[in-house]
């Protein structure tokens, strides 16, 4: 079968500690997509940038409204760091 042209894109090469690593394979299968795509979702989510359409199109609002849930709860972990707490 062949694969959905996804359109203009650039490349991020990522290298990730093992644990995290499984980590984050572990959840782009959880949504059921590449863990290429889930690397650019959470990047959008975590910049305040629209997901791309053919990431989003994967996934239901339930899954996508608890990443945003998560992202916001990170950020703010991130933010009392900075902070020295």
């Amino acid at each position: 079968m062949a694969m959905r042209h996804k359109g203009p894109r650039g490349q991020i090469s990522l290298r990730a500690p093992l644990p995290q690593h499984r980590l984050y394979e572990q959840r782009a299968e959880e949504l059921g997509i590449p863990a290429g795509d889930y690397s650019a979702l959470i990047l959008a989510l975590v910049h305040g940038l629209d997901v791309p359409e053919y990431i989003s199109k994967k996934l239901n609002p339930d899954q996508l409204r608890l990443l945003e849930v998560e992202v916001q709860n990170a950020s703010q972990r991130t933010a009392q760091l900075a902070k020295g707490a």
